[in-house]
């Protein structure tokens, strides 16, 4: 009965966070901002195969720029995306961060990111289920981090914390989020010009798809923890 609960719940959850990409008010106060900064990191990617197959160190150096790009631009879209979600959550106006204190907060989201992540990757390199495990108890470090602006230990603590109370229920709801735009990939992802020489799909076109795709995978899922650490604040 415990799990049938927990299923429940995390279909509710599901079904929250799933619907939060197609809200007109999430689109307009986060939407330009998700599309400039990712549609950023997508062109990047797109020039990425054609440069680092050069030997050139000058192509070099912008080639691992470009790798740079891709791996900052969503999480300086993080801090963006939080507000937007505080916002859409209680019906209040949405005031755009300044830009030092979303590079600020960006920053420490990343460092407080490192040694979830080495934990994760090495509980799922052995066996997947701690890897799985690990992830659910620091699911919320990165939002903790985006509200108190507090070191990586502390809010690894705060998270195994809060993630006893539904931690579970995240992670299930999350799943349940990807699933439909992990089916849409597959065809994007096998016709994707940069993966398929022989593919005869425009670079333009498969890029749009993916960050259109990519626009839905990362609003529910994060709304999914989102309103999961919500939950717990307000039970706290």
């Amino acid at each position: 009965m415990n799990i049938i609960y927990k299923l429940m719940r995390a279909f509710s959850l599901a079904k929250k966070a799933f619907l939060k990409p197609f809200e007109k008010d999430l689109i307009s106060k986060i939407g330009p901002s998700y599309f400039i900064l990712l549609g950023i990191g997508q062109l990047a990617n797109t020039l990425q195969p054609e440069i680092s197959n050069n030997t050139d160190l000058v192509l070099f150096i912008f080639s691992f720029t470009i790798s740079l790009v891709l791996f900052f631009c969503p999480l300086i879209f993080y801090p963006i995306l939080i507000q937007g979600l505080r916002a859409n959550a209680s019906k209040s106006e949405f005031v755009f961060p300044k830009l030092n204190l979303i590079l600020k907060k960006t920053w420490k989201i990343f460092i407080a990111g490192i040694i979830p992540a080495i934990f994760v990757i090495l509980g799922t390199i052995f066996f997947i289920i701690p890897g799985i495990f690990l992830a659910k108890r620091y699911i919320y470090v990165p939002l903790i981090v985006e509200k108190e602006m507090i070191g990586p230990i502390e809010a690894m603590k705060k998270s195994r914390t809060l993630s006893r109370k539904n931690g579970w229920t995240v992670i299930l709801a999350s799943i349940y989020c990807s699933i439909p735009y992990v089916i849409i990939s597959i065809p994007i992802i096998l016709l994707d010009p940069t993966i398929n020489n022989t593919s005869e799909v425009p670079i333009i076109f498969s890029t749009l798809i993916t960050i259109i795709i990519g626009w839905f995978t990362t609003i529910s899922t994060n709304s999914a923890a989102f309103y999961g650490y919500l939950n717990t604040e307000d039970k706290s």
